[in-house]
């Protein structure tokens, strides 16, 4: 790739649309939010100073989802030899954590991407900033590179980071003022892996989160409950006083309770007040949070509800649309898994086989309320007329965290009993 194209790809289509999408996301979560440029306002001759009320639900939603999917470790399951290799990867590049980035970042922006490198010995992962990241397609949708790019805010240097499938190589502007080549490095494992929400964007091969479609819930209801304070603090605590009859030249301090008015005969005095229509605006407040929960597909029992009397089969309803979701997710986590597995495998010292290979598989443990105690009796039953092998047991039990370490525990201990 030469230069200049390498200087184009920040600027195309793609990239301009997913770049301003990540970056409004961004500042979005950070708290710059549509409700803060509500200008004041004059009231009794004062400024009013209007309310200003920021909504950080989106946040609690992201962690929900993100949690939901990976906040458990996946197990591996496959032949011992090959689940031995990731498992001790994943311990030491510490890979529960880099999973839950790469979920956070599905959850926020539907894209994530990940380059599997060797550092020090030690296997591990970058994830990188959807702001600065571009995977570049051909017209026949095949991908064939990577760009990292961002700009110094103060020095205006640019720095470019060039992924091929053979090759880093890092470009900048410092040095001469104009881009050029600085180093360029062996890259053993390819190009950084894609993921995707599953849900697909304008651009087939991006998937779309869920925050650009919450945002204009969150700003609608934050506009709401902001005008019904104003409304409540000035028109029905502090009403507008109305006379009739001779004017009054002189004022009364606010500060002041209890005071007379002293009126000419036939005069009056009053307060205009407004009632305000506490049903509909609850009633628009309601219909909006509906909106909020079913575009988020969270249960709103999880933020907002009492579900202790709600029975198992009721709270697997309510998670049938979350469960969807995080499937659809993990079918898209699943592939870029096994991207990520055939790369640590050409970083280690294992010959693994094809077969061994092939067979390593990802379960995921959804962070779902569960009763685990009928799961195990279901498990208990399955095993018991032989439908189900021991370490499928183990592998699906919700108290196992790793597979491989507890069929070997329980190895020795039969072969320590054995010897007693």
């Amino acid at each position: 790739m030469t230069i200049d194209e390498l200087k184009l790809i920040p600027h195309t289509a793609e990239a301009l649309y997913f770049n301003a999408q990540a970056l409004t996301i961004k500042r979005y979560l950070s708290g710059k939010h549509k409700v803060l440029s509500r200008k004041d306002f004059k009231f009794k001759d004062e400024v009013q100073t209007t309310s200003k009320i920021v909504l950080q639900t989106i946040k609690s939603i992201i962690d929900f989802h993100a949690s939901y999917l990976l906040g458990n470790p996946v197990t591996i399951s496959g032949e011992s030899e090959a689940v031995s290799m990731i498992t001790k990867v994943y311990k030491n590049g510490n890979y529960p954590a880099i999973d839950y980035k790469i979920a956070d970042n599905l959850v926020k922006y539907g894209n994530a991407f990940e380059y599997v490198y060797k550092e020090n010995g030690v296997i591990c992962s970058k994830i990188f900033d959807n702001e600065s990241s571009y995977p570049v397609y051909d017209d026949r949708g095949n991908y064939i590179a990577f760009v990292e790019y961002w700009q110094d805010s103060i020095s205006k240097n640019e720095y470019y980071v060039l992924y091929e499938t053979t090759s880093v190589t890092e470009y900048s502007t410092e040095i001469t003022g104009s881009l050029e080549k600085l180093h360029t490095y062996y890259n053993p494992t390819g190009l950084p892996i894609h993921y995707t929400s599953g849900s697909e964007s304008i651009y087939t091969k991006y998937g779309e989160g869920i925050v650009v479609d919450l945002i204009p819930i969150i700003d609608e209801l934050e506009h709401l409950l902001s005008k019904t304070a104003d409304a409540v603090s000035t028109l029905s605590l502090n009403p507008l006083g109305v006379s009739s009859g001779q004017k009054i030249d002189s004022s009364i301090s606010k500060d002041i309770t209890g005071v007379v008015l002293n009126l000419e005969d036939g005069g009056q005095f009053s307060y205009a007040t407004v009632s305000i229509d506490s049903a509909t605006v609850s009633m628009l407040k309601n219909e909006l949070i509906n909106q909020l929960y079913a575009v988020a597909q969270v249960p709103s029992v999880v933020f907002n509800g009492n579900i202790s009397n709600v029975s198992e089969v009721s709270l697997k309803l309510l998670f049938t649309q979350l469960d969807n979701k995080a499937k659809r997710t993990a079918l898209s986590i699943v592939t870029g898994f096994r991207k990520r597995w055939d790369m640590i495998h050409t970083l280690t010292k294992h010959k693994l086989t094809t077969k061994e290979m092939d067979s390593l598989q990802a379960v995921f443990n959804f962070n779902r309320p569960t009763d685990n105690t009928a799961i195990i009796s279901d498990l208990v039953k399955q095993k018991d007329a032989g439908a189900l092998s021991k370490k499928s047991f183990i592998e699906l039990s919700p108290y196992t965290e790793n597979a491989e370490i507890e069929i070997e525990r329980i190895e020795r201990e039969g072969v320590t009993n054995g010897n007693n």
